[in-house]
């Protein structure tokens, strides 16, 4: 953990560098701390009191407390940029103690360019953070790796058309070895083009494959689920803006997934998503957004599953220092292949109902405050993975 003294040390190292990097003007440094206090009344999403007390706990909920440092390095060499950001967070939890832990991120990112027309990225990175506690029924610390390797080109072949292509490697590393069946490698390719015209209006066609690897997967899960799945996907997307006040985005594609050496059926069907963001006033904007797709889910061993909802989100400016935002959402989730890395795989199906406030005050340039609210309602047919909770969480932020 982080002791009092090593983050003053941290912080003032910051400052420093921060005012050095101004006086050189070579580079832009942008250090921040944050810190914050999060109050869960159901931590470990358990469906009763019942089933809390059965599992040892004689309370569902639990405080925690972030303390956050990181920054962000830009540097531009005439039309070059690189981006190096690193960040650390100290996680304490009040009744729950055993889950304390210590979060990492870091990376870098150039942005190139070639001429006016041929430009992209090259990025790597790596963050650490602890499992969450939706999807599964053992209780313990897991801290989760996630790797990240992206490269990217675009070409503007006319001023209104362009042709880009996309690699993308992930990893997911679970610590506890009761979860590493669920590590992933993904291998991801897309190809695709984009057409704009002026008044805004664009249109693309895309293909996208995805391999995924799952190394420790064994035994009856390896039979059952195979230890690698493939992924097709063919779609268009739209973009079309109306009006000043109304834009209005969607994307459609088709799906073929497909399981090696598995008992499970494979999936042949439809993704889509669509958006409409509208414009009230200068002030106030309004988001509805329907959407149908097939995603993976990390702490499951199904992996992947059919996610259908819509949703509905307000947006009001009071004042150039404070926003107000609301978000209502439904979702229906249907699993390809077993619920839980801990059960007898059975058809699951999971209806989700979502709502949450967030308040932005800044009330200098440098200075912000958050306070968020979340109430969820899961109902599932398993019944021990029904779950309601609400949270509060307050976050206050300095950018140096």
């Amino acid at each position: 953990m982080i002791s009092a003294q090593q983050f003053r040390i941290a912080l003032s190292l910051l400052c420093l560098m921060s005012h050095q990097a101004c006086a050189e003007g070579m580079v832009e440094l942008l250090p921040y701390v944050r810190a914050g206090v999060l109050y869960d009344d159901n931590l470990f999403r358990f469906s009763s009191k019942t089933e809390a007390e059965a599992a040892g706990f004689s309370s569902q909920s639990d405080r925690v407390n972030t303390l956050d440092a990181g920054a962000q390095l830009n540097l531009r060499i005439s039309r070059q940029m690189v981006r190096v950001n690193a960040g650390i967070n100290d996680n304490k939890y009040n009744r729950y103690d055993f889950l304390d832990n210590t979060g990492k991120s870091y990376g870098i990112t150039w942005d190139w360019r070639i001429g006016s027309d041929v430009y992209g990225d090259l990025s790597t990175s790596r963050t650490q953070s602890i499992a969450g506690f939706s999807d599964n029924d053992i209780i313990v610390r897991n801290l989760r790796t996630f790797k990240r390797q992206r490269a990217s080109i675009n070409w503007n072949v006319l001023s209104t058309w362009t042709l880009y292509g996309i690699a993308d490697f992930t990893d997911f590393e679970n610590e506890e070895a009761v979860f590493q069946p669920l590590d992933r490698e993904d291998d991801s390719y897309e190809l695709g083009t984009r057409f704009q015209t002026t008044s805004g209006t664009q249109v693309g066609l895309f293909y996208r494959y995805l391999k995924s690897d799952f190394l420790n997967r064994v035994g009856t899960s390896a039979l059952i689920f195979g230890r690698e799945n493939e992924q097709d996907q063919y779609g268009l997307n739209l973009a079309w803006t109306p009006s000043l006040k109304t834009r209005f985005t969607g994307q459609i594609s088709t799906i073929r997934f497909t399981r090696e050496n598995a008992l499970q059926d494979d999936f042949n069907g439809l993704n889509q998503r669509w958006n409409l963001d509208y414009a009230l006033s200068g002030k106030t904007s309004l988001g509805l957004t329907a959407y149908r797709e097939l995603t993976s889910v990390d702490d499951l061993l199904s992996t992947y599953v059919l996610f259908k909802g819509a949703g509905a989100n307000a947006s009001w400016n009071a004042t150039s220092k404070l926003n107000f935002n609301a978000s209502y959402g439904l979702g229906k989730r249907e699993f390809l292949g077993g619920s839980s890395v801990f059960s007898v795989p059975v058809e699951r199906e999971d209806s989700t109902k979502r709502f949450g406030i967030n308040m932005a005050y800044a009330p200098t340039e440098h200075a912000s405050l958050q306070l968020r609210y979340v109430n969820e309602d899961r109902v599932s047919n398993i019944n021990n993975f029904e779950y309601q909770f609400q949270s509060i969480n307050l976050i206050g932020q300095y950018n140096f």
